[in-house]
């Protein structure tokens, strides 16, 4: 199983694509950032989030997803609704 990581944020989002490795450990596929500009609007930045995240998808076709909890909605999602299945 394919699994994309994300830590969102609107300056820096972070994610890694992991896959079963050897012995049960996980390998990892890829990792990187996705950079938006502090001076776009937030509409745009978020947009540019979404097609990096799309792309990445669309290359590996992860079969789960699992996105790290904003510190504002840490208090407000309880940790188990932070991983959801990917499309």
């Amino acid at each position: 199983m394919i699994v994309l990581g994300v830590d969102p944020g609107t300056a820096v989002t972070g994610y890694g694509v992991v896959r079963p490795g050897d012995r049960g450990a996980f390998a990892l596929v890829e990792c990187g950032v996705i950079r938006t500009k502090a001076r776009d609007p937030l509409a745009a930045r978020l947009v540019e989030i979404y097609d990096g995240l799309r792309e990445i998808i669309d290359r590996h076709r992860p079969q789960a997803m699992a996105v790290e909890p904003s510190s504002t909605r840490a208090t407000c999602v309880p940790p188990s609704h932070s991983a959801m299945r990917a499309a």
